[in-house]
């Protein structure tokens, strides 16, 4: 995730309410994320590969504590984005997911929408841009 360094730019960070899920392998990422979406007052919860995040979308659903949006990397071991976003849909869960890639190849975005996912993010990640999405995904869903 990357930032300009401009504290302007994080004083515009928007407030995000909401728990969220951000799955991804890579720890730099993962980390940064987290710190980013705190910043903004999300509650987050990291899982390591699609496994992991679609047991915990299942676990928060069963407590009626579901998340409001998943981050999703889409090229994970033991389950990767892709599998995990079609099980969650498959098994009717609705909530916003924006699909995080280091793969930017051509047609790649396209394939993650038609997928399921609401939106697409390339690695590196804008941070500002990224936290400025969520924000509106979840205001979105909320309000439909």
């Amino acid at each position: 995730i990357q930032t300009n360094g401009n504290s302007e730019i994080e004083a515009s960070f928007p407030a995000i309410a909401g728990r969220i899920l951000l799955a991804d392998d890579r720890r730099d990422v993962w980390r940064v994320g987290k710190y980013f979406l705190e910043k903004c007052g999300a509650d987050v919860t990291v899982v390591e590969n699609g496994r992991q995040a679609v047991d915990a979308v299942s676990d928060a659903a069963d407590c009626d504590d579901p998340f409001s949006l998943i981050l999703m990397d889409m090229q994970m071991p033991v389950m990767t984005g892709h599998e995990a976003v079609k099980e969650l849909r498959s098994k009717g869960f609705n909530l916003p997911i924006i699909a995080l890639t280091a793969d930017a190849m051509e047609g790649e975005r396209e394939a993650c929408i038609e997928m399921g996912c609401n939106e697409y993010f390339p690695k590196p990640i804008d941070g500002p841009r990224l936290m400025n999405s969520v924000a509106e995904l979840i205001k979105e869903y909320n309000n439909p």
